[in-house]
């Protein structure tokens, strides 16, 4: 599942009076579900859809968040999927499964999709950090005009480990439903000094989100350069290794893993891992996580499989010591953040080993103060009796 809250806005469109608001939104979140942007990035839906000729169980359906929320209830759905005037989904005659129309054609998931998605959305910041997705849905219907319609928001999260929760970091990407549309509402407000509500005291900040992209790729670059210089001794061999690991790690390879509890540990969560089976052997590579932490980032050792154990899964839950966790593949943005993240931690850690080996520390070739044993600084043993009689 999406690892960030996230909705269609100016959804699809009412069939009249006998629709009630509940129905709307349900009717809305299913369509965003299997609508292009979302399916794009969401690898657990992808995987459903293809078991069984599009048909996903409304049981999936339900154990997704926003969803549950509106109802616990396939009958409720399904007759809200009924009332809709977009043709895009149907259910099946017992009303136990619903899938995309398959006149419906999908797009291709490549590269090119995703751009296309990025060349219309927008970067906006400075939201209240207790904005709801409502609110900022409510805020785009208020700042648009009705024939502009928003494709999809993302509400952007980070883990406050302290609090040990999600916490809304006061920014999200809209995408627009097309790039005219993202330019208009851009190019009208970026000096407006718009404000999301008249409590805000800083104008928003709104740029492309290609540009937020750019700029903190550049970011990561300077800071890693400015790590290399501080910690590195600038010799070929350790620049070498750094650009090694930089190309080392494998995109599609991420398991997030949220709402880990007490008493699980690093090895729990391996354990459990590795008891699933595929036709290719799936191995992790690295699992970053701290005891205490709600979240867990687990690396595969090759490309794509982490897509593979999800799927193998056969849930986008895992149960390990009657602790139930969330589990996603990480993709986009985020994926980007961790794995950027991901080598600068190992480019640390190798330079501090190759650091370590050159000067003889790892192996005590020198004492405490840098003088060399038997040297004039007096010998090791003679130093260990002044310290017994002092």
């Amino acid at each position: 599942m999406a690892a960030t809250e996230s909705n269609p806005t100016n959804g699809s469109s009412e069939a009249g009076a006998e629709v009630s608001p509940v129905e709307k939104q349900i009717i809305q979140q299913i369509e965003y579900y299997f609508s292009d942007i979302n399916l794009a990035r969401d690898k657990f839906l992808q995987g459903e859809i293809k078991k069984e000729d599009g048909w996903v169980e409304l049981t999936t359906m339900l154990k997704f968040a926003r969803l549950a929320k509106l109802t616990t209830e396939a009958k409720v759905i399904v007759d809200a999927l009924k009332k809709s005037t977009s043709n895009l989904m149907e259910a099946n005659e017992d009303g136990t499964k619903i899938r995309r129309n398959p006149e419906k054609e999908l797009p291709t998931f490549d590269n090119e999709f995703v751009k296309e998605l990025i060349a219309q959305s927008l970067y906006v910041k400075f939201i209240p950090q207790d904005a709801s997705l409502d609110d900022v849905q409510e805020f785009f219907k208020k700042n648009t005009s009705e024939d502009t319609k928003i494709n999809n928001i993302i509400m952007r999260y980070y883990q406050d480990k302290l609090a040990n929760q999600k916490k809304f970091k006061g920014s999200i990407f809209v995408t627009f439903d097309n790039k005219e549309n993202a330019e208009k509402f851009l190019n009208d407000n970026k000096d407006k000094e718009l404000k999301f509500n008249e409590n805000c005291e800083k104008s928003l900040l709104i740029k492309w989100q290609q540009e937020y992209h750019e700029e903190k790729k550049q970011e990561v670059r300077s800071k890693r350069d400015k790590n290399r210089k501080h910690e590195g001794d600038g010799s070929d061999e350790v620049k070498e290794e750094g650009k090694k690991v930089l190309l080392e790690l494998p995109k599609g390879a991420l398991l997030k893993v949220t709402n880990v509890k007490e008493p699980l540990s690093r090895e729990d969560i391996r354990e459990a891992l590795e008891k699933v089976k595929t036709e290719e052997e799936l191995i992790i590579d690295f699992i970053e996580f701290q005891q205490g932490d709600a979240t867990a980032f687990v690396r595969y050792k090759k490309e794509s499989q982490a897509e593979a154990a999800l799927k193998a899964l056969g849930s986008a839950e895992l149960e390990i010591k009657e602790v139930k966790m969330n589990v996603e593949v990480l993709s986009g943005e985020e994926e980007q953040t961790v794995l950027d993240k991901m080598k600068i931690d190992i480019f640390k850690r190798r330079q501090k080993l190759m650091n370590e080996k050159k000067g003889g520390r790892k192996f005590g070739k020198k004492g405490p103060r840098g003088h060399k044993r038997g040297s004039r600084g007096g010998n090791s043993d003679h130093q260990n009796k002044r310290v017994k009689t002092e």
